[in-house]
């Protein structure tokens, strides 16, 4: 009969190359790799059973208050929530319900471009810079979201995004931002058509690709993968000043202007795909000063101005500074991230 440690080191094997087929980069695999088998030492050692379908409550809390007693909260956060994900792939269910009672941590190393950076970043963009910059920026799309792109799954007004999750990942559906179609046209038009045109001047019969993200090299055609497309995010920024920059920090920024326009978390959740408002709330990185801008503007939105209308309603017996025919909303707060 196998040993305990042996079976778990082969559902550790298992939810790694999972992880892979989802697109995870190697790093990230070798990181979780390292946890779980970090994690798993010391609960072996303090007398936990070594068995990802047996942990509980007890053993996420020996975790959090002995183990990892010193460390950042972010850091035990991420350790956790990445063991309580191995424990829901490897059957357990105890775990689903248990709320480790972080609250929403807010990440670390990340940044947003502002309003000012996003446009020159857009304007400073060649076909191909553009493409990518805007299905990540102006449409919230993931690394290898983009890099999945087909042909096919380009409608004449919608985009099929096909993203991460178990069994393949998850597919969604999204409209056309206003701006995708002159963009997609630009790129296909200066961009994609030119490396095929240079590869069949090469070779008449090259294989051409349904990725939509392609480019030419020796005579044939090849998609691009993760390397080459930060590759291209960095020239973007480097181009419009901004560096350091990464794919992400355009993913985090479409969320951030979407809520600073107006959109609702539960839009912004299924335009960039998650599957619950927690995760989103977390990209968004709202602090105090954004929830002070909120409560401003909820009470801006309440408020009805004194004018001389107000005025005239006063005295015909209207209510004290209402005014019951004129709404003086201030939706232009609404709006300030479209022009």
């Amino acid at each position: 009969m196998p040993s305990a440690r042996w079976s778990l080191g082969k559902e550790i094997d298992s939810y790694l190359q999972e992880l892979r087929e989802l697109g995870r980069a190697e790093k990230t695999v070798s990181n979780y790799s390292w946890s779980f088998n970090r994690m798993f030492d010391a609960l072996e050692e303090g007398g936990h059973p070594v068995n990802a379908r047996k942990v509980s409550r007890e053993e996420f809390d020996f975790l959090r208050f002995k183990f990892f007693r010193g460390r950042s909260l972010k850091y035990i956060a991420d350790q956790l929530k990445i063991l309580k994900s191995f424990c829901i792939h490897c059957g357990n269910k105890k775990v689903v319900k248990i709320d480790l009672g972080f609250g929403n941590v807010p990440p670390v190393n990340v940044r947003w471009l502002s309003r000012d950076e996003a446009i020159e970043l857009k304007e400073n963009a060649n076909s191909l810079e553009r493409m990518v910059v805007h299905l990540q920026l102006d449409l919230g799309l993931r690394r290898i979201e983009v890099l999945r792109l087909k042909i096919p799954d380009i409608g004449r007004n919608t985009i099929n995004v096909h993203g991460k999750g178990r069994n393949g990942g998850k597919w969604r559906k999204l409209r056309y931002h206003p701006d995708t179609a002159s963009v997609l046209e630009e790129y296909l038009h200066l961009h994609r058509e030119n490396e095929i045109g240079k590869a069949r001047s090469r070779n008449p019969d090259v294989a051409i690709p349904d990725s939509l993200i392609i480019y030419e090299k020796n005579g044939m055609l090849y998609p691009y993968q993760k390397t080459a497309l930060d590759n291209i995010v960095k020239s973007a920024g480097k181009k419009a000043g901004i560096e350091p920059i990464s794919n992400h920090d355009l993913r985090r920024t479409c969320g951030r202007m979407m809520c600073n326009a107006g959109v609702s978390i539960e839009n912004i959740a299924n335009i960039i795909g998650h599957s619950d408002t927690k995760t989103t709330i977390r990209y968004l990185g709202l602090d105090f000063d954004d929830m002070g801008d909120a409560l401003s503007q909820y009470h801006n939105y309440m408020k009805f101005p004194k004018t001389e209308r107000n005025s005239v309603s006063q005295k015909n017996g209207g209510p004290s500074g209402i005014c019951i025919r004129e709404y003086d909303w201030p939706i232009e707060q609404s709006y300030r991230y479209r022009k």
